[in-house]
């Protein structure tokens, strides 16, 4: 849990600079990874979801990778989308869950801290060519007070990604 939380700060205190931080110009994020979950897949269909879910703050992903407590199958591929076009992926190494996030970067969020609620529910998917995260929470303080909470959903729901029928 120690290590979740210490992740997700890193990655917004990445990805919180200031307004006329200019480092990402020429980058358009987790796009250009050759490998953006590091542990896990090689399915293709991971990058056709990236790309259909941009950020819609325009601002470019930060990821964390998060062990989780479950097993999931060797060569299993969960993904789950927000409406804001985070994308989170649920891997196996070695048959141990492992959730990579990819966080859009947002103005509000400069406290850097953030909590994932539980493990994710997973499910083979019977719509799409690739398996789904079902559900999914994560929690993130702005500082603006409220918090701020990433519900991840499966690509199936509208707008709908060309990877289901």
């Amino acid at each position: 849990m120690r290590r979740s939380i210490f992740l997700l700060t890193l990655i917004f205190i990445l990805s919180s600079c200031g307004r006329n931080n200019q480092s990402g110009q020429g980058n358009s994020g987790v796009n250009q990874i050759n490998n953006p979950l590091g542990v896990g897949s090689t399915n293709p269909y991971v990058s056709t979801v990236m790309q259909q879910y941009p950020c819609i703050s325009g601002l470019p992903r930060s990821q964390a990778t998060i062990p989780l407590n479950m097993q999931v199958a060797i060569g299993g591929t969960y993904v789950g989308v927000t409406s804001e076009g985070d994308v989170a992926v649920v891997t196996s190494n070695n048959g141990q869950g492992v959730l990579s996030a990819f966080i859009c970067g947002r103005s509000s969020t400069s406290s850097g801290q953030g909590q994932l609620m539980g493990n994710p529910v997973i499910n083979r998917s019977y719509n799409c060519q690739i398996d789904e995260i079902t559900s999914a929470s994560m929690r993130i303080p702005t500082q603006f007070g409220p918090v701020l909470s990433l519900n991840f959903r499966p690509i199936y729901f509208p707008p709908g990604s060309s990877l289901c029928n």
